[in-house]
């Protein structure tokens, strides 16, 4: 019931995933992996742009490696546990509501530039303590 209650709190709350309140960097990556969880289960057609700009954001605000690791793997998990909720049939919401909400999420308005850096709608610009080249993101498959 706890996990029901917490996951039905970030579906509720993050479709305007600009968020005005302040969430800490651990609780981000969960929530983003909580998103990417219910795009990827129905099958959203910008599933993997948001898998693309989910690490960017990740990436270019982590304070350190450490934390970058960490919350890649918060991330992951939080994606595994709603998909794998929403495949025993959760009562989150039906596929048309989820990809609405989705396919209009303010990050998708947010620019990725080459070296890994990425400006969210609000006008915030984020920077990867390691740059790296968002093309081999985008080639692996």
């Amino acid at each position: 019931m706890k996990k029901y209650f917490t996951y039905t709190l970030i579906f509720a709350s993050l479709f305007s995933f600009d968020a005005k309140a302040q969430i800490s960097f651990t609780e981000e990556a969960k929530a983003l992996g909580a998103l990417s969880g219910l795009g990827l289960f129905c099958e959203s057609a910008k599933h993997e742009t948001f898998e693309m700009l989910a690490f960017a954001v990740i990436k270019a605000k982590a304070p350190t490696k450490r934390s970058e690791k960490s919350a890649l793997k918060i991330y992951s998990e939080s994606k595994a546990e709603t998909y794998i909720m929403k495949k025993r049939g959760s009562r989150l919401d039906n596929c048309s509501d989820v990809l609405v909400r989705f396919d209009n999420q303010d990050i998708f308005d947010s620019t990725l530039y080459r070296d890994g850096t990425i400006k969210m709608s609000n006008g915030k610009t984020f920077s990867p303590k390691t740059k790296y080249d968002v093309n081999k993101v985008l080639l692996k498959k």
